[in-house]
């Protein structure tokens, strides 16, 4: 029969901080790789090194205090416990923190360990609060080693002169808890209670009593063992009572039960402490679970929560998982046997009765008595770690985070009976090959840094011309900045942006001004806060457990980050097809652009997986026919980057665009003024292709510019900005789809690897920084310039889709090397002619009509015959149409 102290020392779940620090402490208790900082990164976020390491561990007995002879070798010590039993804020003796390792991931660890500590103040807004934290993660002081005791797994932790003396911690501030992490030298292994941060309460000074063992919310099996440990300060008598029913009266300051339950039930323990008059008590919740009920499920979801009436079905996919409970609002987040779920083959169900309309309600899922997830289904969540940093004129009305009853994320569903009122309820996309799209991160266009500020500068959009914003990832992510490739959960909408009726706000006023929505999403990976990465978990290696049906252990090619999902697993094709119609039905987005799609394989040929794939050409088509069952012509485009052949295949079977930087340098390079090599070379127009001249993953071209142009233009605005001018008319005005980045327009001129404050790092350093956001550019009058011309060249191409919507547009064109001086593109309707040199040029082509053109910046007239000579000034250029 397994005692209780075995069952309390099962850790599911051990993690690597994010950002921790007694502030925004990142993300504490999930299985999670160490990143440089919240933001993910690009299609390769984050990064970095294994924090602290570099150094051989001392040997774990010497240094700190030498362990007390107070522990007592026969005693059944919890995880976590104290000496003396009860700390007062303001003793000034050393307190004795005995942290149990028995059945853990640092069970057998005899190297130097750790603890990243601080305390719960009254000025905490919960449990995530932190407050006057001893040293950052990773951050190995003396004052913070733990001594290894010689009585078994037994590890010891001086509190010197008692916790205000040893945290800081101001007079008048009062101390509620004593909040740890236990860990290695460089983060692992790592210690956490059931996935959770370990606490220890402060008791006051006058009488006191608190339970030991077990701890709140501790889930039994029929047959096993509870022992109970009671202690009390200050008491002339002590009970303990068993749902209402005294088990124990005692004139001792300490009580020691077992119970060993024969059934399924629900128990309350109290402990009551009394001296005279006064009285005061304390209650302990246990589950004894009994056997999960097979049954089938009323509702054929695979997943999340259904609505029928005054109901609610809860499903979880989770194979091979032996119980599953309910935790919500509904049972005060406390496990019980009338909330555990029954299983229908790897489906986990339940019914809820007698929910009220027009109320939100968080729930999150118990697995096997000690994972607790969010549900991977969840169209909202709260964070109790960032939710606190989103303002109200960002989220008004926000859920507050339950931090009295729970801990980890919790998601949200809700009653409402009102829907979004659509105002374009069929739009009209604009044709795919006509494509002018705008790349856009929330975060760096405006200072509010909301959806709300970007739904107001839609008419600045709108009068440049382009007919699709490509969002940078909006659902769900780590942390509140981000470049989003850090997702986490994929039916919610990120809340540091806005409500979820803020982006369809934005959605419906970019569909009234012609304007598509198409959103970047990443399936390739998934951070350690998704459910499914958290229910199968290997602590000890810090890793994807090797039982995941779902991740695999290690990815299979050298691309990935985070905890790569298995594409070829079928619940994970099902579970994405959900993701991408959930979002064309509920927010009625017009496409997506898959994030590393050369990823979304299993087996690939070669480790750098660009080799091709049929594997991965079905499961893309999977993709692409689960879009267009919904929305035929929605818009799919990969960051493919693979094996030709699959880039043509994908877009002759299910109309795939694939992304094309290979004109990107060619741009750069002819502003810049440089030749050699064919480097500024951009004469590639692919049919099937997504062409870009800038990229969030791209250095800036006017960055570039200034920074490495040829010496006579680096530093003249007005130079740049005709060079620029020039090689935004050759990309928008050349066929097929085509894509900028945002500020291209008005020269944005700061480095991508450059931080909020300009300064530019290396290595990666500060590449998914925030950006400075640089909005006075506009009233730049050569800045302004380039707009103004962007603006009649974009809106050339987006007002004329009966050319540019065609496909195999017929193209004469000189944009080679060898044409610094005279660049040319020539098509039925258009005349584009650059000089690039540093002197004047004539350049002459053939006309394909004769007749009246019309100088599209200009507005002058001009009858051309059967070929056109254009004389032109060093950077500048010509654009005539018809």
């Amino acid at each position: 029969m397994k005692k209780f102290r075995l069952l309390l020392a099962v850790l599911m779940m051990s993690a690597m901080f994010v950002g921790c620090d007694e502030g925004d402490r990142g993300i504490p208790d999930i299985p999670y790789p160490p990143q440089g900082g919240q933001t993910g990164g690009g299609d390769e976020p984050g990064g970095g090194d294994e924090p602290g390491g570099g150094e051989e561990p001392d040997d774990p007995n010497q240094g700190g205090d030498t362990p007390s002879g107070e522990i007592d070798p026969n005693k059944n010590y919890p995880l976590i416990s104290s000496i003396p039993t009860f700390i007062t804020e303001n003793m000034t003796d050393d307190v004795t923190i005995v942290v149990n390792g028995e059945g853990t991931t640092i069970d057998g660890y005899r190297q130097d360990l750790y603890a990243h500590t601080g305390v719960i103040t009254a000025a905490s807004t919960g449990d995530a609060d932190w407050k006057y934290v001893k040293a950052d993660w990773a951050v190995n002081i003396p004052d913070c080693k733990l001594v290894k005791h010689e009585v078994g797994e037994l590890w010891t932790l001086t509190i010197k002169g008692g916790p205000r003396a040893y945290y800081g911690v101001p007079a008048g501030e009062k101390i509620v808890k004593l909040a740890f992490v236990f860990r290695g030298p460089a983060g692992t292994p790592e210690l956490k209670d059931n996935g959770k941060d370990i606490f220890v309460e402060l008791s006051e000074e006058a009488l006191s009593v608190k339970f030991i063992t077990p701890a709140n919310g501790t889930m039994y099996k029929v047959g096993e063992t509870c022992d109970v440990q009671v202690a009390a300060q200050g008491a002339e008598a002590l009970s303990l009572f068993m749902n209402d029913a005294e088990v124990v009266s005692t004139q001792e300051s300490t009580i020691t039960y077992s119970y060993t339950p024969s059934v399924a039930e629900d128990i309350v323990f109290k402990a009551v402490a009394t001296n005279g008059g006064e009285r005061v008590e304390e209650v302990v919740n246990v589950t004894v679970l009994g056997d999960t009920q097979n049954e089938t499920r009323p509702t054929d979801s695979v997943g999340g929560v259904t609505l029928e009436g005054s109901s609610a079905t809860f499903v979880l996919y989770a194979p091979g998982k032996q119980s599953v409970v309910l935790l919500s609002e509904l049972n005060d987040y406390a496990p019980s046997n009338e909330y555990m779920m029954k299983r229908d083959g790897d489906y986990f169900w339940i019914t809820v009765d007698g929910l009220q309309a027009n109320k939100e309600y968080g729930y999150q899922y118990l697995v096997d008595g000690s994972i607790k997830v969010g549900d991977p289904y969840a169209t909202k969540i709260l964070d109790p770690w960032n939710d606190k940093y989103i303002s109200s004129s960002t989220y008004p009305g926000l859920k507050p985070y339950p931090s009295e009853y729970t801990t980890d994320i919790v998601s949200v569903f809700d009653t409402y009976t009102t829907e979004y009122d659509w105002e374009i309820e069929d739009f009209d996309r604009p044709a795919e090959n006509s494509l002018a799209i705008y790349e856009l991160l929330i975060r760096d266009f405006t200072t509010e840094r909301t959806i709300n500020a970007v739904t107001a500068k839609l008419d600045y959009l709108k009068t440049l011309g382009i007919n699709a914003i490509e969002l940078m990832p909006i659902q769900e992510f780590d942390g509140n900045d981000s470049w989003g490739y850090n997702p986490c959960f994929y039916f919610a909408a990120d809340k540091a942006y806005g409500t979820e009726e803020d982006y369809k706000r934005f959605i419906d006023e970019c569909h009234k001004r012609d304007i598509a929505v198409i959103l970047d999403v990443v399936f390739n990976h998934a951070t350690g806060l998704h459910p499914w990465a958290k229910m199968w978990w290997n602590s000890s290696a810090n890793k994807t457990a090797s039982d995941n049906p779902l991740f695999n252990v290690d990815a299979p090619h050298n691309f990935s980050v985070f905890h790569d999902f298995k594409h070829t697993n079928a619940k994970v094709q099902e579970y994405f097809d959900d993701v991408l119609q959930y979002w064309l039905e509920e927010y009625n987005v017009d496409g997506f652009r898959f994030d590393l799609t050369k990823g979304l394989v299993q087996n690939p040929s070669n480790y750098d997986a660009g080799g091709y794939s049929a594997e991965r050409i079905g499961i893309l088509k999977g993709y692409a026919e689960a879009i267009r069952e919904v929305e035929p012509d929605a818009y799919v485009i990969f960051e493919h980057f693979c094996d030709q052949r699959e880039e043509t295949e994908l877009y002759e079977s299910v109309g795939a665009l694939c992304w094309n930087n290979n004109a990107l340098n060619g741009y750069m390079e002819s502003v810049m003024g440089y030749s050699g090599n064919n480097k500024s070379s951009f004469a590639d127009f692919k049919q099937g292709r997504v062409n870009n001249i800038e990229t969030h993953d791209e250095e800036r071209v006017a960055y570039k510019a200034i920074t490495y142009g040829q010496a006579w233009m680096k530093s003249d605005w007005a130079i740049i900005s005709k060079r620029l001018q020039a090689a935004y008319a050759f990309h928008f005005l050349a066929p097929y789809p085509r894509m900028m980045w945002q500020f291209g327009e008005l020269g944005y001129d700061v480095s991508i690897e450059a931080n909020e404050s300009g300064v530019v790092g290396s290595n990666g350093q500060y590449r998914t920084d925030r950006k400075p956001i640089r909005w006075n550019y506009f009233d730049d009058a050569n800045r302004r310039a380039l707009y103004d011309a962007m603006s009649k060249i974009i809106t050339y191409r987006t007002s004329h889709e009966e050319i540019y919507g065609q496909s195999n547009l017929v193209v004469k064109q000189a944009v080679g090397d060898a044409n610094m001086s005279g660049k040319y593109l020539v098509m039925d309707n258009v005349i584009v002619i650059a000089n690039f040199s540093n002197a004047q040029a004539s350049t002459t082509v053939d006309v394909p009509q004769s007749g009246e053109w019309t100088n599209l910046i200009s507005g002058e007239k001009v009858s051309l015959g059967s070929s056109y000579t254009a004389t032109l000034a060093a950077h500048d250029y010509i654009v005539l149409v018809r």
